[in-house]
């Protein structure tokens, strides 16, 4: 037999193997006539290694005792008993003997049902789980309840507004309530209240609500709060306290001072302290209410620094967190006259309505947070093009420089705007101040409208022809030519300082 590798050689590419490596090539396998020695198989003397020879089998199959063990242990068929797959022991049969009868007429009837026990098992734990939600048509037996539960209203039985129910059912009246010495409120009777001060007083711009004013008879317990935060008091001067003050008139002279005030002396130089204080009244019954003033933040001592404000004031015995009073979110209010701007008043945060001659503005206020002053708009009428006033107010000595006048704010268009053309006798206005005026043919022109320190331009636009100029009530200086005659394109300037007009032209 010749090795796979020469054969190899033999029969590769480009070669041309002969007859003697042809007949070589042929007999290194094994023909299909041929048959293969036992020998030449590997493996095979071990694979039958330990088989049976034929006179061993015969002598087996002759033997009767040869399956004797496995013979005794078979079962015999019984006449009218079948035989089944399962196995039924001495161990099972001993159990099944030991079984007593047990007594059922105790346990529920089984009824309709005709599931298994298991089936049964699974049903009863999905009821049991205390995630599983019933429907409110499922519920049988449910009460009737009346129509204010169903529109999400719970009222109890035979109740009123003068009880409160408590977490056992029951019921306390609020007199009741009151006498135990516990009333609570939360409402700010006090308005524009949520600002502060870092030094001396704060008194415009408070204002009361008009409902505590007319019930406070009623209330008997009033609280006033205050936020009062100081560092490092150096010194207590004035008076020794800073915080803040309700004020109360009755009939018979007599004053009720209803403070929150934080008290400090001597021993309290060096120190700091920070929080709200609160203070409890009681409103005499018997007495007749004149006036009723907050008389605002105060401070009367000395510190590195202050923080005092957000007073609250309100009714019970209860201080509450500060809350803004309901009215502070009344932004529009009512319609008043235009005389009334013409003083000066404290008015909240809003927006008026203007009644003017036949028409009608608006007038809208935004108090400062941390001072007296307010910043106020005012538009006459609702034309686009009406300017929007404006003033700043402090106190009724310091209205403004303009005695409480507005001031007119200008438009965008105002400053950049183009010239404009003067075709006939006309007063200047002051609002063509510094702009240019092209004057078209002859003409008359009234300057004494033009305010102090303000100017205006003008070209003419056409030959010849004179434009006067006549500045009724002041001096009118010519500083160049002294009339207006020339051809197209001459200018003059106008000026106006204290009484004097001034004409600067230049005729072409």
């Amino acid at each position: 037999m010749t090795a796979i590798e020469t054969l190899k050689q033999w029969f590769s590419n480009l070669k041309k193997p002969t007859q003697e490596q042809f007949w070589a090539w042929l007999d290194s396998f094994w023909h299909k006539s041929e048959k293969i020695p036992m020998a030449s198989v590997e493996g095979l003397d071990k694979l039958v290694e330990g088989t049976a020879s034929a006179e061993q089998l015969s002598n087996h199959l002759n033997d009767t005792q040869a399956h004797k063990v496995l013979f005794d242990k078979k079962v015999d068929k019984v006449e009218g008993k079948g035989l089944s797959a399962n196995d039924f022991t001495n161990e099972y049969k001993e159990k099944l003997e030991g079984l007593h009868q047990v007594d059922i007429s105790g346990l529920l009837p089984k009824g309709d049902y005709t599931g298994t026990a298991q089936d049964l098992k699974k049903q009863i734990d999905y009821k049991a789980d205390k995630n599983h939600k019933h429907s409110w048509g499922d519920i049988e037996g449910k009460p009737n309840f009346s129509e204010s539960i169903i529109s999400k209203k719970f009222i109890k039985e035979g109740s009123s507004d003068e009880y409160l129910l408590t977490g056992g059912g029951g019921q306390i009246s609020k007199a009741d309530l009151v006498s135990s010495g516990m009333v609570i409120s939360g409402r700010n009777y006090l308005l524009n209240s949520n600002r502060f001060i870092s030094s001396g007083i704060l008194v415009e711009g408070f204002a009361l609500s008009e409902e505590f004013k007319e019930n406070l008879l009623d209330k008997k317990l009033v609280t006033v709060s205050c936020y009062i935060e100081y560092n490092n008091l150096t010194a207590i001067t004035p008076k020794g306290r800073l915080g803040c003050e309700l004020v109360i008139s009755f009939s018979d002279n007599t004053v009720l001072y209803l403070g929150a005030w934080k008290p400090v002396t001597t021993s309290d130089i060096g120190k700091s302290f920070s929080g709200r204080l609160s203070n409890v009244y009681s409103i005499p019954t018997d007495k007749q209410i004149t006036r009723i003033n907050f008389s605002g933040l105060h401070i009367q001592c000395q510190a590195t620094s202050f923080k005092i404000g957000q007073p609250k004031v309100e009714t019970g015995n209860k201080a509450t967190d500060w809350t803004p009073a309901p009215e502070d979110f009344d932004f529009y209010k009512e319609q008043v006259d235009f005389s009334e701007l013409k003083t000066f008043k404290n008015r909240p945060a809003g927006s008026w309505g203007i009644r003017l001659g036949g028409g009608g503005g608006i007038y809208v206020n935004f108090p400062a947070n941390s001072s007296a002053s307010s910043l106020e708009f005012f538009k006459p009428n609702w034309y686009p093009a009406t300017r929007i006033g404006v003033r700043n107010s402090v106190d009724a000595n310091r209205f403004n420089e303009d005695n409480g006048e507005f001031r007119d704010l200008a438009w965008y268009n105002d400053v950049i705007r183009a010239g404009v053309k003067c075709s006939q006798n006309t007063t200047l206005q002051k609002d063509l101040q510094n702009q240019v005026v092209f004057v078209t043919n002859d003409c008359r022109i009234e300057l004494n409208q033009i305010q102090n320190m303000g100017s205006v331009s003008f070209r003419k636009v056409f030959d010849y022809g004179t434009v006067t100029f006549i500045c009724t009530g002041k001096n009118i200086i010519y500083t160049g030519d002294t009339t207006f005659t020339g051809k197209k394109g001459s200018t003059a300037v106008v000026s106006i300082c204290e009484n004097d007009c001034y004409i600067d032209i230049r005729n072409i």
